[in-house]
Order: structure tokens, then C-alpha cells, then sequence
């Protein structure tokens, strides 16, 4: 028997209804490759580019003065499509032999509204004979209606020596742009379990940096490399590990996984390309453990004017680190991207800072709307003009709370807590006095100011 229908909001018009099967067509209908004006001239014209990618490739890296052990001798190599059309990349990746042409990279680029496959290919010495062959079999046969790999030849519009924007599979208009040190994610190609210490090997001839930490996947390892374009562009000379480019994303973990040192190279290259919004830019208030206001990184952007705390006794001092962790992102966002992106970084907003706490769930819990209300009044008594937002990365939990007040939260009812951060939310005056708080309506002037305001503990 069915269920009974309990979901009314659905309706179902119409049924199933069994059909015959019915056998596909033999021919399954696909894209047709357009075919070259002349093939004959067309296969000329790649034979005559491979050769020249071979000599120019043999030619930049006999001037190459960097040499590292154990990489194969070899160049990467562009097979860029016609407009609109994919590459063959199964025939770009032949897995024959133990040594053999591997595909590294692909990439669509857009030119003028027409888009091209872009694929590099690493060349062996010795192997660019197998690209060879398959030109001159299209070419012997070439006069007929289908020649030998044209399903290859046919879809290849040029080909040249690959650069390092080559490798760059990210967006386009992501690619480093001048000649400064910046952060690359680079993939490397696992070969023979050395990749890293090869990597390592180059970066230290070449004068660029690379990450302590690696990330492994089957047939990838990821690094981080501090280099200019001109100093990663050599890699391409002499190692033959480099499977692609990638702009860092999650950079962050792995920055915090590296030692002490090198986490202070990463915060001083950030300080330095930081400028810090004007003094009447808006502010982030971070009501926290406190923020460690010498920080390099908020330096300008957090004076010791904006750092209060709600309770005198306890000083400015920072005894625990949650605040000023939670004040990076409110002032930089993504941090891992701020770090490994090498560009300048004009900041809009500053920040602010209350102690509402020495150490998370310190504090009895029936302050907590008191001293949340208190923490606005702060920096509002300070500055008193300043666009801000609160952020207040604190909560509550039955083991934070006690066991009097956990009932409440678990069943969703309010707090006091919580009713003082919706009327601070909605703009309602809170008067803190010795006997407690009081809620003011909204549009209450009875205050001496004839405005609404909030007087601290």
C-alpha cells in the first residue's frame, strides 16, 4: 500500500509510461572537424614549427647556466587548436615506452571571441620523432579523404615552444603580471619520488623560495614557489618536473604549518606591500580576548587609542591569542591570498578593539549582555563619528553557559545575552547601571545628550 501523501506543496502532473526499446543509430551523430584549406600545406607548416620548437628549445637550455641533477633532458611544447574547436589530447599523450611525450597542461584561452585549446606537452630529447611520424603519415597521404591522423593533425592550428603563461591553468587575467617575487603553486609530475628535491635544487640556484610543506596526490605534488616570472620561466629550461601553474588558494594551512622563521618572512613580504586605510575610513571592532596591537600587520591600521577593554583590571594586555587571529581576516579577508598574491594591498577599513574577555568562557555568564553592551559603548565614547561593524567571534555552549542557563539555549529560547546583541543590532539604547541593565525603547532621549547612547560599566 502507498504512504499517505504528506508532501502537498509537491504536485506531480502526469505518470510514467513504459516505452519500447528502441536501438541508437549506428553512426552516433558528432562534431565534424573542419578540414584545412590545403593539408598538405597545413602538415608543412606544423612539420616546420616542431622542428623549429626542438632547436630553440636545445638552444635555450645549452644557455641556461642552472643545472639540476637527475631531471630529464627535454622541452615543453604548445599545440595550440583552430578557433571553437578540442584537441586530441589523447594522441598528445601517448604513454609509449618508459620515455615518453606527457601532457602537463590544458587550458582554454579566448582571443577576439574565439576560443582555442591550449596543451603542453613535455618533450623528451629523442622523442619529438614521434610528433615527427604522425605529420609525415598525414602528409604521405594527405591527398586522400581521410588521411592518417588527421582525427590529430587537422584540429592543430600551430605549434611552438611553450612559455611559463603556458602553464597557467588558472584564469587568464590571474597571471602575475611585472617582475616581482610573488607565490606560485606550482604541480609538479611525481616521477621518481625526488621531484621536491629537485624542485628545491633549481629554486636555490636560481635565488627563488620554496614552501616547507607539499601537498601529494597519485600523480601530483604541490609546492609553493616565491619567485619572479623571469626566475620561475627558467624552470622550464632545465627541469622537467613541471606539471602546471595554479594562482595559491589555500595557501593559509600550509603557511601555518610552516616553522616560526619562515612564518615571519611570510608576515614581513605582507607588511610591507600593506598600506593602511586614512584614520577616518570605517573600522572593524573585533570583541574578542584583545588584539596584540603591535602586530606587523596592523601596524597604521589599529592605534592604542581604539584598543579597550570592559573592565579596567584586566589592562590591554593580550593573554590569549584568539582576538588577534580573528583580527587578521577582519582586516585582510582571505589571508592565504593576501599573503601569496605579492601584489600591493591598499587597505579600506581599520580596525578596533574591546577585551570582553581574558580567555574564552571566563567570564560569569550572566555579564556577558553587560559587557557586550558595554564593549559598543567603548568605542563609541571614542569615536564617536566612525562608520563600524562589530564582529564578535565568541558563543555560548552548555559547558560555557552552566547548567542553569543550557536548558534555555538547547531549546532555542533567548538569553540575555542574545537580547542584548538583537537590541544592539536593531539600534536600541541599552543603560547599564549598578542594578543591571535596562532595554529603552526606541527614540528615547532621556538621556542628559538628548540622544541615545549607551553608558559603560
Amino acid at each position: 500500500m502507498a504512504a499517505e501523501r504528506d508532501r502537498l506543496h509537491i504536485i506531480l502532473r502526469g505518470f510514467a509510461a513504459p516505452e519500447p526499446y528502441r536501438r541508437p543509430p549506428r553512426a552516433i551523430p558528432g562534431t565534424r572537424i573542419p578540414t584545412p584549406a590545403n593539408r598538405g600545406q597545413h602538415g608543412r607548416q606544423l612539420q616546420s614549427a616542431l622542428e623549429q620548437a626542438g632547436a630553440a628549445g636545445l638552444a635555450r637550455r645549452e644557455s641556461e647556466a642552472v643545472r639540476v641533477a637527475g631531471a630529464l633532458d627535454g622541452i615543453y611544447v604548445r599545440f595550440e587548436s583552430f578557433p571553437d574547436l578540442d584537441l586530441a589530447l589523447e594522441s598528445l599523450d601517448p604513454h609509449r615506452g618508459r620515455v615518453h611525450p606527457e601532457l602537463r597542461a590544458v587550458r582554454q584561452v579566448t582571443i577576439d571571441g574565439q576560443t582555442f585549446e591550449q596543451a603542453v606537452v613535455f618533450v623528451p630529447d629523442g622523442q619529438l620523432g614521434y610528433f615527427l611520424g604522425q605529420v609525415e603519415a598525414y602528409l604521405a597521404s594527405a591527398d586522400s579523404d581521410k588521411p592518417r591522423n588527421y582525427n590529430l593533425i587537422d584540429r592543430i592550428q600551430s605549434i611552438g615552444l611553450a612559455s611559463l603563461e603556458e602553464l597557467w591553468t588558472d584564469p587568464k587575467a590571474e597571471f602575475p603580471v611585472g617582475d616581482d617575487a610573488v607565490w606560485w603553486e606550482v604541480w609538479l609530475r611525481r616521477r621518481d619520488g625526488h621531484e621536491f628535491e629537485r624542485l628545491k635544487q633549481f629554486a636555490e640556484a636560481a635565488g627563488a623560495g620554496v614552501g616547507v610543506q607539499t601537498l601529494g596526490f597519485s600523480d601530483r605534488l604541490v609546492v609553493l614557489v616565491r619567485a619572479s616570472r623571469t626566475q620561475l620561466s627558467r624552470a622550464i629550461n632545465v627541469l622537467d618536473d613541471v606539471a602546471e601553474l595554479r594562482r595559491p588558494k589555500e595557501s593559509a594551512g600550509l603557511i601555518a604549518l610552516d616553522p616560526a622563521v619562515e612564518q615571519a618572512d611570510w608576515v614581513d613580504q605582507l607588511a610591507t606591500r600593506t598600506t593602511a586605510a586614512p584614520p577616518t575610513a570605517p573600522a572593524a571592532c573585533v570583541v574578542d580576548t584583545g588584539v596584540y596591537q603591535a602586530h606587523p600587520l596592523f601596524n597604521g591600521s589599529l592605534l592604542s587609542t581604539d584598543c579597550h577593554t570592559c573592565d579596567p583590571e584586566w589592562g590591554l594586555s593580550v593573554r590569549h591569542g584568539h582576538g588577534t587571529e580573528m583580527a587578521g581576516p577582519a582586516l585582510y579577508g582571505d589571508m592565504g591570498s593576501a599573503m601569496a598574491s605579492g601584489d600591493p594591498i591598499h587597505l579600506r577599513h581599520r580596525l578596533e578593539s574591546v577585551k570582553i574577555m581574558q580567555r574564552p568562557s571566563e567570564n560569569p555568564p550572566h555579564l556577558w549582555g553587560a559587557l557586550t553592551a558595554a564593549a559598543t559603548s567603548r568605542v563609541e565614547i571614542q569615536a564617536p563619528t566612525r562608520r563600524r561593524a562589530f564582529g564578535m567571534a565568541v558563543s555560548a555552549g552548555r559547558d560555557a553557559v552552566g547548567d542553569l542557563h543550557a536548558e534555555r539555549i538547547m531549546v532555542g529560547q533567548p538569553t540575555s545575552w542574545s537580547a542584548t546583541v538583537d537590541a544592539l543590532a536593531a539600534g536600541l539604547a541599552i543603560d547599564v547601571t549598578e542594578e543591571g541593565m535596562v532595554f529603552l525603547g526606541e527614540g528615547t532621549t532621556s538621556f542628559p545628550s538628548g540622544r541615545r547612547q549607551r553608558r559603560h560599566v
